[in-house]
């Protein structure tokens, strides 16, 4: 490194310095482009004359500047499009992104495939564009006459991909899907038309409980984007399975597959997957010790149904509302304040005490079940856990956390539940076990001895010295939240990283692992061992991101200069 001062001592005026860094572009290591979703992109069934619209990034993972010159879709199609490009005439420096989206919109039954077409140049220059190298990326895709509509929002929803609100363990809630043509060919089923398939991840906690799709055979009909015209239709249901004392979690997925015979390219079978999601909520929760009693108020509130044989507005006629009762194991409906009767499309919000008395440890789901005579009744779950009067229960979900694919310099968060399932008061500390990962804050109660600071977390009181080296504290059946923050440190090497959250009690340790994974190298930190011809004469040379820290000293300089 050379400095050429334009400062004057003798005459001690604070006048700008110019200096200029000369590196050896010989030990700068290449840039590396890197696109995602990865190659080949598969955009799957895509009903004809509908948009399928996907994000890409393109993101830099070498240690010099890398500049994106265009991007653009070469394929025998104009079906893969690009609609919005924010990477064209770009430099990226390590770590940096940019991003593109591309539609796929089939015209007829068959398949496509196209690729997108990336010229760039790494040689350095973050101006202009020198080498001109081209990257090429696949797309894949075909059209389907398949349709499938959601009729129970407003206003419908279309697609291949449905999400279910957030449900309660054990609590069930259904979807409707209706299936038209969209071709001009007869659309034809096997039996059944539609399939759970056993291979969805969360298959226990999905079903198929009506269908009408059944060797049906389905006329095209035109102005038909509602499916209201020509349709079958199937019911999904979806209620979480697990919850305390199991293997509790926030998302489920289930697959259903459309079982048409002609409705993919060339009048073959679709193979068309209709992707159903599912959230989970913590529902409401009883805890009571083994031989003990715990008693609740169960809210039922829903909106009295519609009688299809009046005509709005004159919307009087009235549901008898039959009387509560309880199902589950060691449950007892105690009182109830819901009406005898309401009116149709009118709000309905009461109560029922319901009482836990459970005689064995376990965890124990149970429902309020509300008739309304002439329509369907209404469920509301809930789940009992019986805990020992002594045992010391932590319960911690997720119980595992994966960051997948992570970036250094860039922070990662995760909320952490925890619950105490025993029947006794619980105190409990957290700490870290791996480089960069922190405890952000909390959302617990302080044990004694301890306050909480402006992020929640409870630190010793000044006033008041704990006794406990466990910061936190849960009642019997308390939830409380911590949230933990991850970042790579700088100079960690490309490959796997592990660590852990521990949360420690009097008699128990729960400890919730961790996994990230960090494909590119480091920025090194010295410079590489010299080479023939790598220069000579004065001045020095450093390679790759360690510029940084040549500037220390030029900047401790810069100071002293100032100063005088």
């Amino acid at each position: 490194m050379s400095i050429k001062e334009g400062y004057d001592m003798k005459k001690k005026v604070k006048n700008v310095l110019l200096f200029s860094f000369l590196l050896s572009s010989t030990v700068l290591s290449a840039p590396q482009i890197r696109i995602f979703p990865s190659s080949p992109y598969d955009f799957r069934a895509v009903t004809l004359d509908s948009t399928n619209q996907t994000e890409f990034a393109i993101t830099n993972v070498g240690d010099t500047v890398l500049r994106v010159c265009s991007v653009g879709v070469s394929s025998g199609y104009p079906d893969f499009q690009i609609v919005s490009n924010s990477c064209n005439s770009t430099s990226l420096n390590y770590g940096q992104d940019c991003r593109f989206s591309v539609t796929f919109i089939p015209r007829f039954k068959q398949n496509y495939s196209g690729s997108i077409s990336v010229v760039y140049d790494d040689d350095g220059d973050s101006s202009v564009c020198n080498t001109a190298k081209t990257l090429s990326h696949q797309l894949i895709g075909k059209g389907t006459a398949i349709r499938v509509v959601r009729i129970d929002t407003a206003p419908y929803q279309t697609g291949f991909g449905f999400d279910f609100p957030p449900t309660a363990y054990y609590e069930q809630r259904s979807m409707t899907l209706r299936i038209c043509n969209a071709s001009g060919d007869p659309l034809r089923f096997s039996n059944p038309g539609v399939l759970l398939l056993q291979e969805s991840p969360d298959y226990s906690s999905f079903g198929i409980t009506a269908s009408t799709c059944n060797h049906s055979i389905l006329q095209y009909a035109t102005d038909n984007d509602d499916c209201s015209k020509n349709y079958c239709q199937f019911t999904v249901s979806f209620s979480p399975q697990g919850g305390i004392g199991g293997p509790e979690k926030e998302l489920f997925y289930g697959y259903v597959k459309v079982n048409d015979l002609n409705g993919g390219p060339g009048g073959a079978p679709s193979e068309a997957i209709v992707y159903v999601n599912g959230r989970s909520q913590l529902g409401e929760y009883i805890y009571a010790p083994v031989g003990g009693e715990a008693q609740t108020a169960v809210r039922v509130n829903f909106t009295c149904p519609d009688d299809p044989t009046t005509t709005p507005p004159n919307e009087n006629s009235t549901f008898i509302i039959g009387t509560p009762s309880v199902v589950g194991t060691y449950f007892e409906l105690i009182s109830y304040s819901c009406p005898e009767v309401c009116r149709e499309n009118n709000p309905v919000d009461c109560t029922a005490v319901v009482s836990f008395a459970p005689q064995t440890p376990g965890v124990f789901p149970g429902s309020v079940i509300v008739p309304v005579i002439g329509a369907e009744p209404i469920r509301r779950s809930f789940i009992g856990v019986a805990g020992s009067l002594t045992g010391n229960y932590l319960h911690v979900n997720p119980q595992s956390i994966d960051f997948g694919n992570v970036r250094r310099l860039v922070s990662y968060g995760q909320t952490l539940v925890v619950r105490n399932t025993s029947g006794s008061d619980l105190e409990f500390s957290v700490s870290m076990a791996s480089p960069g990962l922190t405890l952000s804050s909390a959302n617990c109660t302080c044990n004694r001895g301890y306050i909480g600071d402006q992020r929640g977390l409870c630190v010793p009181s000044p006033q008041n010295p704990p006794t406990s080296t466990r910061a936190y504290r849960l009642r019997p059946g308390e939830v409380c939240s911590v949230v933990i923050n991850f970042s790579p440190p700088l100079f960690s090497g490309a490959g796997n990283i592990n660590g852990a959250v521990i949360f420690d009690t009097q008699a128990q340790v729960v400890t919730v692992p961790l996994s990230a994974r960090i494909d590119v190298p480091p920025p090194p930190v010295s410079n590489p061992p010299p080479t023939l011809g790598s220069g000579s004469g004065g001045g020095c040379s450093t390679g790759g991101n360690s510029l940084w820290l040549a500037l220390i000293p030029a900047l401790a300089l810069i100071r002293r200069l100032i100063r005088r």
